[in-house]
Formats: C-alpha cells, sequence, structure tokens
C-alpha cells in the first residue's frame, strides 16, 4: 500500500473484544464493549501497521511503502 491519507471503516460486531489499528503515527482503537462502525481518517507513513482484536495480540500486518 502507498502512503498517504486513507479512510478505515471498522466494523465491530463483538461485544467483548475491542479492534485496534497501530503504527507509526496511528494508535486508534474501538472500545471492549462498542459495537457498529466507525470510519477514521489517517495519514499512513512508511512502515508496518498492525490491526487486529487486542485479546489475539494484534495478528494482523499491512506494509505501507
Amino acid at each position: 500500500m502507498k502512503a498517504g491519507l486513507v479512510k478505515i471503516v471498522v466494523r465491530d460486531r463483538s461485544a467483548r473484544r475491542g479492534f485496534h489499528f497501530v503504527g507509526k503515527g496511528a494508535k486508534r482503537a474501538t472500545g471492549a464493549r462498542f459495537t457498529g462502525s466507525q470510519t477514521w481518517r489517517l495519514r499512513l507513513a512508511k512502515g508496518v501497521y498492525r490491526f487486529g482484536s487486542d485479546v489475539r495480540r494484534l495478528p494482523g500486518r499491512l506494509s505501507v511503502s
């Protein structure tokens, strides 16, 4: 993925786990009890971003060049 401004739509359907997205200059999350959708506008820089449930130690990876 190219660096720059992106829109991320999160649809969190679990009332027990939150969703996290972390990396260089970005740290966003939904609460553990939150259910629903959120739209985040983020500026991604070159590097690796991690995402996923806080219970599973953020298994997802996104590489930005």
